[in-house]
């Protein structure tokens, strides 16, 4: 799928579709997966797992921010999906950090907003000598259940992992 990619591993125990939505990959560009799991009779969650490539000549960020919010509205507009909460993990190239510095994070953190998702992970996830971001997100429609979010600091890979764990009532 590109340099990033995407995947996911769903236990056997869940019910899952492999959601098919136009736009979930432009190459260069945006890369996605978006499966909608059943968490417990009859309740269901969309959980996207998205990679935005950061290598010129196709990164495109404006085209990807506007992409990623055609997909979210699509999700949330279908009769099939509209009691579904929507988690969104991603590697997005954005440092969201730079919101109030940068017009087109601002742009992508207030589309996310519009969309009802929050982020639940706020502190860097890439740390360097000199620098840190954070540019890898986790965003969820709904904060009112109990949850842990974090980053694991690991020299597994530039990017520290992040994790989100919520409170199921079956």
């Amino acid at each position: 799928m590109g340099e990033g990619g995407v995947g996911m591993f769903i236990h056997c125990k869940f019910s899952y579709e492999v959601l098919s939505l136009d736009s979930s990959v432009i190459p260069g560009v945006y890369e996605s997966m978006w499966v909608k799991i059943e968490v417990s009779k009859g309740k269901h969650k969309i959980i996207g797992n998205v990679n935005r490539p950061n290598s010129a000549p196709l990164a495109d960020l404006s085209r990807a921010i506007s992409n990623h919010k055609l997909i979210i509205e699509c999700l949330k507009a279908n009769k099939n999906h509209k009691n579904c909460e929507i988690q969104v993990l991603s590697d997005f190239n954005v440092n969201l950090l730079n919101f109030a510095q940068h017009d087109q994070t601002n742009t992508y953190l207030e589309s996310m907003f519009s969309l009802g998702l929050l982020p639940v992970i706020t502190r860097p996830t890439r740390i360097h000598q000199t620098s840190a971001t954070l540019i890898d997100h986790i965003f969820v429609s709904n904060k009112l259940k109990r949850y842990i979010a974090g980053i694991i600091i690991s020299s597994l890979s530039d990017h520290s992992p992040t994790f989100y764990i919520e409170e199921c009532i079956t």
